[in-house]
């Protein structure tokens, strides 16, 4: 597979572009639990530049608190070429789930997001822990409602896909590829149309065109959009956008065409941060403190857990990472030792009794 190169002027090229991603920038992420609730959290980016310190698709960084470690890339100085290549470790501790999330599940299109939860529960005998991890979706595009582009085969195929790297049969595979090609090339193209053309026409709307210009686009829709998926490969955004604008005669102003490229710019972000994310290659961890009791890991090694899901995965839905586990609780065990064994001397001495009181 080639490797991957966004170009930020076409914006309808991003379903060719990830079609072809192969770019092997792998990454992991980690969380160690404790039982008090606080947690340990590791981002680790391979085969990176030294940029991503200070600014990568994670959301990560030095200035945002994180401590900062680099190692020599894993790459042979042939495969590096001319760039520098490192493994960047970032660490951070929260002192609660609800810590993690204002940092690592903020409310912005252009990072990736990841969910924490964390919930103990106290039995007799036990005390249970329920931690998650969830990747938030991908899909950062609400243009088009996804449920009329994908039944439910759809998702259960999504969910029953196995880990990276490992193999699916041809029958699966030719129905990957069959839906691969509904994500970007049917149902990505049209909900990023949707989005571009209601927010061309709230621009209409916020710079006071009259309204009936507004009622011809909106005629000529599906002429636009076939020009769009015809010309995105060939033009910026903002230069499509602003076509419609003049072949049409709009009488949009000077500042209504500046707002129209500062929207572009917006949407141009949000395709690199999909883009980037999409040709990554995912490892997540999570470390109980005590026993795991169930889990749906792809792997586990005593109380670590090990996922590797494909992008697919979180691409058009939260993809959940979830563990249980449980410790003994000595002193319900010591009160239920110490109530059973003055039982069985309060029985002991009534028998006694009552054996005396027949002599």
């Amino acid at each position: 597979m080639k490797k991957l190169h966004l170009r930020i002027s076409g914006f309808l090229c991003l379903p060719v572009l990830l079609a072809l991603s192969g770019c092997d920038h792998s990454v992991m992420t980690g969380t160690t639990v404790y039982d008090d609730g606080s947690l340990d959290r590791v981002v680790v980016l391979y085969d990176t530049d030294s940029a991503t310190v200070s600014g990568n698709f994670m959301g990560v960084s030095e200035a945002g608190g994180w401590t900062v470690t680099l190692e020599p890339g894993t790459k042979s100085e042939s495969e590096k070429g001319n760039e520098d290549h490192v493994n960047v470790t970032f660490t951070r501790h929260f002192g609660s789930a609800a810590e993690a999330n204002r940092e690592m599940d903020r409310d912005t299109d252009t990072l990736f997001h990841i969910l924490s939860s964390f919930e103990k529960e106290n039995r007799w005998f036990y005390t249970y822990m329920e931690y998650s991890d969830t990747y938030r979706r991908l899909d950062r595009f609400k243009g088009a409602p996804k449920e009329n582009y994908f039944t439910k085969e759809d998702y259960a195929f999504i969910d029953r896909l196995p880990a990276e790297g490992k193999p699916v049969t041809k029958a699966d595979s030719l129905y990957l590829a069959r839906l691969n090609e509904k994500i970007f090339d049917v149902y990505g193209a049209r909900t990023i149309f949707e989005e571009l053309f209601n927010g061309m026409l709230s621009t209409l709307d916020e710079y006071r065109v009259a309204p009936s210009w507004k009622d011809s686009l909106r005629r000529k829709k599906e002429t636009i959009y076939k020009s769009f998926v015809n010309d995105g490969n060939s033009k910026e955004v903002k230069d499509e956008l602003l076509a419609v604008i003049d072949h049409y005669k709009v009488p949009l102003p000077e500042a209504g065409r500046e707002s129209i490229v500062k929207k572009s710019a917006t949407m141009e972000r949000r395709l690199e941060f999909i883009s980037n994310a999409y040709s990554g290659k995912f490892r997540h961890r999570i470390r109980m403190p005590w026993t795991v009791v169930s889990s749906n890991a792809d792997s586990v090694k005593g109380r670590e857990l090990f996922w590797n899901p494909p992008v697919t995965k979180f691409l058009l839905n939260d993809y959940v990472m979830t563990a249980r586990a449980r410790k003994m609780n000595i002193w319900a065990v010591v009160i239920s030792a110490g109530v059973v064994l003055l039982t069985i001397a309060l029985l002991f001495f009534r028998r006694k009794d009552q054996s005396k009181n027949l002599r």
